[in-house]
């Protein structure tokens, strides 16, 4: 495979928009995944193609450049683990698949 992180990321945009429009005509919703853990007391909100933001601006870190943002299920915090702006596309020869990759390092 000889595509560059250019190929990379026109073909995650251009998939990107083909959910969205399915996204907005058809389910009337934003793209925006969540899962819900009780487990461990945190939820997770995930857009691969889309910047969100999410929960009351006095306690939330996830407005902007949010990708994956992760948030305490009884609303007391939320926290940006994948910044939008970060997102890394790739292939992985070993396991023949594509791989998305976030970081929660802010950019200049």
């Amino acid at each position: 495979m000889g595509e560059s992180q250019a190929d990379f990321d026109y073909l995650w945009w251009f998939h990107c928009e083909i959910l969205a429009l399915i996204s907005d005509t058809f389910m009337n919703s934003p793209l925006r995944y969540t899962v819900e853990s009780s487990k461990s007391g945190y939820s997770y909100s995930y857009n691969p193609c889309r910047q969100f933001s999410l929960g009351p601006p006095e306690i939330s870190d996830c407005y902007g450049d949010v990708a994956v943002c992760m948030w305490a299920t009884n609303g007391a915090r939320y926290l940006n683990i994948g910044r939008a702006s970060s997102r890394r596309i790739g292939y992985e020869k070993d396991s023949e698949r594509y791989r998305l990759e976030y970081s929660n390092t802010k950019t200049p």
